[in-house]
């Protein structure tokens, strides 16, 4: 009998249990989904615009610039930020057209694509 009455309590407790699982598991996407980067709203300074990234390009960052939304136009490109020199087929590749927010080591970034040219606007 006993058994009988824990499989009926443990029963009727199941959906609590599972309504407790899976807000646990909103939570913690939840958290995860707040840790995205996010770019920053508030100018930094001048951007650069239309800089020719035919050769390996460094950025000129602003004093108190933490971000950067980044825009190749005209091919495509590669970038790095670890120190490696970006080539043809060496770095992370960016289409031309393509916008991405970089929020890395601004001062480590640098970039290469023949025929592009880049556009980068910086944020507090």
């Amino acid at each position: 009998m006993k058994r009988i009455v824990e499989a009926i309590l443990l029963g009727a407790m199941a959906p609590l249990a599972l309504g407790a699982i899976l807000l646990a598991v909103s939570l913690a996407l939840s958290a995860t989904a707040a840790r995205a980067f996010t770019l920053p709203t508030s100018s930094a300074g001048p951007g650069q615009y239309a800089v020719s990234i035919s050769s390996v390009t460094k950025l000129t960052v602003p004093a108190g610039a933490a971000a950067a939304e980044i825009c190749v136009e005209g091919a495509a490109a590669r970038y790095t930020d670890d120190g490696t020199t970006p080539t043809s087929s060496v770095g992370i590749p960016v289409a031309a057209g393509q916008c991405f927010n970089y929020g890395g080591p601004l001062l480590s970034f640098q970039i290469i694509g023949s025929g592009a040219t880049m556009d980068v606007s910086y944020y507090k």
